[in-house]
């Protein structure tokens, strides 16, 4: 697969005030995972409980680099990810949209939450 630039943006929702501290850990595990990464993270000026972000890095396999972001925000704890992708081909210059996708990241929150709503149900079984 041929070198392409990806740029995956989206919010990622949590259950408490987002801090500075979150925002920064996100920055450090991005750059981690690719020194050239270009970011940007913000909290949401309206809802503290919302960052939004954009991520662009360079690779020949975007789906990894997609299930190392999402593992890196889940690691936060977020209870909901809506993250969206734009692929660019250096080679064709082919550019191809990936639509949003909200995904509810495995940890302990989530987690949780399933097991009660399994609890609940349960009784009715």
């Amino acid at each position: 697969m041929s070198l392409m630039s990806i740029n995956y943006f989206g919010y990622a929702v949590y259950n408490v005030t987002v801090e500075e501290s979150i925002v920064n850990l996100l920055r450090f595990e991005i750059s981690k995972m690719d020194e050239n990464a270009t970011t940007t993270i913000n909290i949401d000026p309206k809802y503290n409980n919302l960052i939004s972000f954009e991520v662009t890095v360079e690779s020949r396999n975007p789906e990894d680099e997609y299930d190392k972001i999402v593992d890196i925000i889940s690691e936060t704890n977020a209870i909901i990810i809506h993250l969206g992708s734009v692929e660019e081909s250096y080679s064709t210059g082919e550019r191809c949209y990936m639509g949003i996708q909200t995904l509810t990241p495995a940890n302990d929150l989530n987690d949780y939450i399933v097991t009660c709503i399994d609890d609940f149900f349960s009784e009715y079984q």
